[in-house]
C-alpha cells in the first residue's frame, strides 16, 4: 500500500527496533512539513485579496528535482491553483474539486502527537515496543504509520502507482502528494558554489535530519542505550524517491497536455519518445519538447508571464535600485546590475496556408509591457500567480556573465562596501530596455531552448558534460519524415546568439529559472536578495 502523504519515499523493508526513535523523528518531521505545506497552499487558495508581499507564497513549492524542468512545474502549479481555487466555481463546465486539506492536517497532527508520545514511552518509560503496537524486534514503516493513527481522509486507501504516476488534476490525493513533495524538495535545497564559480542548487537531506532531531529531542531520552542514531543515508534514498516521483509526474503532465493540444499522432509520438531516464532514475522530457508544450499551455490558459531581466552594465559599475526610481549606486567592478521587469501576455496566431510550422511550433505573439518594481508591489490582480521567468543579460558572452558572479559567495551575496553614488539614470540600461522591447521574445525563447541541453545528463555516446545536438533532430526524423519541427529546431538553435540569448552572446535575455509567483511577492523576494548569484 502507498499512502498519499506518509511516509515520504520510505522503503517497506524491515526496520530494527534499535532505530525506532529515529523513525519516529522522521514521522514527526514528515508530518510537520506536510502540515506547513498544506497550510500554505490552503491560505493561497482561500484568499481572494492580495496577501502581504512578505508572506510565504507559491515559491514555497519551487522544489529541486534535478531534471531541468522548472518550466514544466511552474505550469503544473498554476494548473492546480486554477482548478482548486475557492473563487473558481466551475472549471471548463466541471465543478472544481476538493482537496480535503483540513482533514489531512487533522490526521497529520494526530499522527505527529502520537509519534512524539511513542518516542517518550519507548525511551523515557522504557516500555516494550509491542505494548505500543510495534513489532518487538523489527517492523515496517507502513505498520508504524498505521499504528500511530494515520488514516487516509478519502475512501481510496492510497495512490495506485507511486512509481509511474499519471497526471490528473481532479485526483485530490495525487495533488496533495505533489504539493507536499515539492514543498519538501524546496525547503531542503541549498545554493552551492563550484570550483568553476558556477552557483548550483543541491538537495540537502542532512538538513532534514537535523530538523527532525530538533523536533523529537524533547521526547527522546538519549540516556536510553537501547536505541541509537545511525547516519542519514535513509533520507538520501527517500529524497531521491521523491525526485523520481515528481519527475515522472512532470512527464505525465506534459504528455496529458500534448494530447489536448496536438491532433497529429506524429507530434504525440515525439512527446512520448523524447522522455528518457537518467542514470539516477529520473524521467526527463527533452527540454525543447517540454517547452513547446508549455508555451502553448501558457497561451491557451491565458496565463500572463512576468519576466525579470538582471542586466549587467558593460563596465560592471552600476546597479539600479529597483525600488527607488532612477537611482544607481557605484559598486565593486564586475558586480553591478539593473533589474528590469516586464509582463507579457501570449496570443496564438492563426496559421497561414504558407506557414510550414508544425502544430508544436505554431506562431505565438508576445505582448510585453514594461513595469517598475513599485508597480509590481502594488499589482492589483489579487493573489493570482504568474509564470515568472528570471534571467540575465550582459553585453558579451556567457563567460563575461560568469566572471561577473565569480566573486559572489555561495549564497550569492555581493558584500556591499563601496560608497553609494546617485545619478539620474544609466544610459546603457535605458538603451538595453529599448532593445529588449524590440526583440521578438517568442523567437528568442525558442532559440534558447533549442540551444539548451536536451537532458541534464550526458547521452551514452558522449563525454560527460556535453549534450548531443543531433539527438532530437534524429529522433524527429525517425518518427516522421519531413516533419517541419526538425527544421524549426535547427534554425532556432542557429540564431540563439544573434537574438542575444546564447553562450556566445547574451546581450538581450538568457533565461535562468522559471517559477510560479505573484508579482508583488516576487518583487519583495528580489528586494531581499540584494544581488544574489542565482534567481532560485
Amino acid at each position: 500500500m502507498i499512502f498519499t502523504v506518509l511516509p515520504f519515499g520510505a522503503t517497506n523493508s524491515q526496520q530494527r527496533r534499535l532505530y525506532y526513535p529515529l523513525l519516529l523523528a522522521d514521522v514527526v518531521r514528515d508530518c510537520t512539513d506536510a502540515i506547513d505545506a498544506l497550510t500554505v497552499f490552503h491560505n493561497l487558495l482561500s484568499t481572494k485579496e492580495t496577501i502581504g508581499n512578505g508572506t510565504t507564497g507559491f515559491k514555497a513549492f519551487d522544489g529541486h528535482v534535478g531534471d531541468t524542468a522548472c518550466h514544466i512545474r511552474a505550469g503544473i502549479l498554476l494548473d492546480i491553483f486554477a482548478f482548486y481555487r475557492e473563487d473558481q466555481g466551475e472549471v471548463m463546465g466541471c465543478r472544481r474539486g476538493e482537496l480535503s486539506i483540513s482533514s489531512y492536517i487533522s490526521n497529520l497532527k494526530l499522527t505527529c502527537n502520537n509519534a512524539q508520545m511513542a518516542c517518550s514511552r519507548l525511551t523515557s518509560d522504557n516500555v516494550c515496543p509491542s505494548t505500543l503496537g510495534f513489532g518487538p524486534k523489527h517492523d515496517i514503516m507502513e505498520n508504524i504509520i498505521t499504528t500511530l493513527g494515520w488514516k487516509e481522509p478519502n475512501d481510496r486507501l492510497g495512490l495506485n502507482d507511486a512509481v509511474d504516476p499519471e497526471w490528473n488534476v481532479e485526483d485530490p490525493q495525487l495533488i496533495i502528494r505533489y504539493l507536499v513533495a515539492m514543498f519538501v524538495l524546496a525547503k531542503y535545497k541549498e545554493h552551492c558554489k563550484l570550483s568553476s564559480h558556477n552557483i548550483v542548487v543541491r538537495l540537502r537531506p542532512k538538513n532534514a535530519a537535523v530538523y527532525g532531531n530538533e523536533l523529537i529531542s524533547p521526547f527522546w531520552d538519549r540516556n536510553n542505550c537501547q536505541y541509537k542514531e545511525p547516519g542519514c543515508n535513509r533520507l538520501d534514498v527517500r529524497f531521491a524517491a521523491l525526485q523520481k516521483w515528481v519527475s515522472a509526474l512532470s512527464c505525465s503532465w506534459v504528455r496529458a497536455w500534448s494530447e489536448k493540444l496536438f491532433v497529429t499522432p506524429a507530434t504525440q509520438r515525439l512527446v512520448r519518445s523524447s522522455v528518457l531516464q537518467s542514470p539516477k532514475g529520473l524521467l526527463v522530457t527533452a527540454t525543447y519538447t517540454g517547452f513547446l508544450v508549455c508555451r502553448q499551455v501558457w497561451a491557451k490558459s491565458q496565463w500572463p508571464l512576468l519576466l525579470v531581466d538582471r542586466h549587467f552594465c558593460s563596465g560592471g559599475t552600476h546597479r539600479t535600485y529597483p525600488f527607488v526610481t532612477r537611482s544607481c549606486a557605484w559598486l565593486k567592478a564586475g558586480t553591478g546590475y539593473h533589474l528590469n521587469a516586464y509582463i507579457a501576455t501570449l496570443q496564438q496566431q492563426p496559421k497561414s496556408p504558407s506557414d510550414r510550422r508544425s502544430d508544436m511550433a505554431i506562431n505565438i505573439a508576445w505582448q510585453i509591457r514594461p513595469k517598475t518594481f513599485n508597480e509590481l508591489l502594488t499589482y492589483d490582480k489579487g493573489n493570482q500567480p504568474m509564470i515568472s521567468i528570471l534571467g540575465n543579460s550582459v553585453e558579451g558572452p556567457l563567460d563575461d556573465y560568469t566572471a561577473r558572479i565569480a566573486n559572489m559567495s555561495p549564497d550569492g551575496s555581493l558584500g556591499l562596501s563601496a560608497q553609494q553614488h546617485r545619478e539620474e539614470f544609466c544610459g546603457e540600461n535605458v538603451e538595453h530596455r529599448k532593445r529588449f522591447l524590440a526583440t521578438d521574445q517568442d523567437r528568442l525563447s525558442l532559440a534558447f531552448f533549442a540551444d539548451h541541453r536536451c537532458y541534464p545528463f550526458p547521452l551514452h555516446a558522449l563525454a560527460a558534460g556535453h549534450d548531443d545536438g543531433e539527438y532530437l533532430p534524429s529522433l524527429i526524423r525517425s518518427l516522421s519524415q519531413n516533419d517541419p519541427t526538425e527544421e524549426h529546431f535547427i534554425n532556432s538553435k542557429l540564431e540563439v546568439d544573434e537574438l542575444g540569448a546564447g553562450k556566445g552572446y547574451m546581450g538581450i535575455f538568457r533565461w535562468e529559472h522559471i517559477l510560479a509567483e505573484t508579482p508583488g511577492r516576487l518583487a519583495n523576494i528580489l528586494q531581499d536578495w540584494e544581488g544574489k548569484g542565482v534567481f532560485a
